[in-house]
């Protein structure tokens, strides 16, 4: 009888980016089905929670890494922290520029107010998330970057 198949760490990478881009995917699907997510009704509960299941996976996938690949890890969380700030810079810079990007509907369907509170409720809570997300992953690639020796194999 053969022995069942072990994930592996890299399913744990691929299975919590899976789940973090579903959130993303939901919470723009929410916004254009039920409209701003304000207040929060169940589905956007479930869009939340898809987000921290997420992380958490992609918390025990570092957790598992080696030393030198925690190193590559700290470097490219680095990058990826400078790039979603520069986004970000960017969104904040020509906010509603971007509004005008992604909203459904022409511009004349949308009032001022339904646009500043689209930022409120829908832009800040995303990228908020996102980044705390991503520098909770660098706190923690960096902790584990002190307690791994190089002789250690988590595998």
């Amino acid at each position: 009888m053969p022995a069942p198949r072990k994930l592996h760490k890299w399913h744990f990478l691929a299975l919590g980016t899976v789940l973090i881009f579903l959130s993303i995917y939901l919470w723009y699907w929410n916004w254009r089905s039920l409209g701003i997510p304000w207040p929060l009704q169940p589905e956007h509960f479930i869009t939340l929670a898809s987000f921290v299941v997420g992380f958490f996976i992609l918390v025990l996938f570092v957790i598992r890494l080696t030393r030198r690949q925690v190193t590559i890890m700290l470097v490219g969380l680095v990058l990826a922290n400078l790039f979603s700030a520069l986004g970000t810079l960017w969104i904040y810079r020509t906010y509603p520029a971007f509004f005008q990007l992604i909203r459904p509907l022409e511009i004349e369907a949308y009032d001022p107010a339904y646009v500043a509170d689209w930022e409120t409720y829908f832009l800040m809570p995303l990228l908020y998330l996102f980044h705390g997300g991503l520098l909770l992953l660098w706190v923690e690639s960096l902790v584990m970057y002190f307690v791994r020796k190089p002789s250690d194999r988590p595998d």
